[in-house]
């Protein structure tokens, strides 16, 4: 049994099974932190595909906590995000992850 923590990157995706009017309501508030995170799932831009409202959460959550976690940003988003350590990946869209 290995008990080392893991070490490694880490990416803050959408949980299983939320329900989308939240999702969209959770990716507004990330989206609107002025911090531009959001730029690369505009339409035509390299992250907008897949274009689906779980996808670009799961990609604007990551944005979002990787840039803010030192100073309180978490991955929650009122219980729809989750910690993952498979990466996530389409085409030419690189997701920013934290490194543990």
């Amino acid at each position: 049994m290995n008990s080392e923590p893991y070490k490694g990157k880490i990416w803050c995706l959408v949980a299983k099974g939320p329900n989308r009017s939240e999702v969209r309501s959770a990716l507004s508030y990330a989206s609107s932190q002025g911090n531009k995170t959001c730029d690369p799932i505009q339409l035509g831009k390299r992250c907008h595909k897949p274009d689906s409202v779980t996808w670009h959460a799961s990609y604007e959550f990551s944005s979002y906590w990787t840039q803010f976690r030192w100073s309180g940003g978490t991955c929650y988003f009122n219980g729809l995000a989750t910690q993952a350590v498979k990466y996530p990946s389409y085409g030419s869209c690189k997701f920013p992850s934290a490194t543990l």
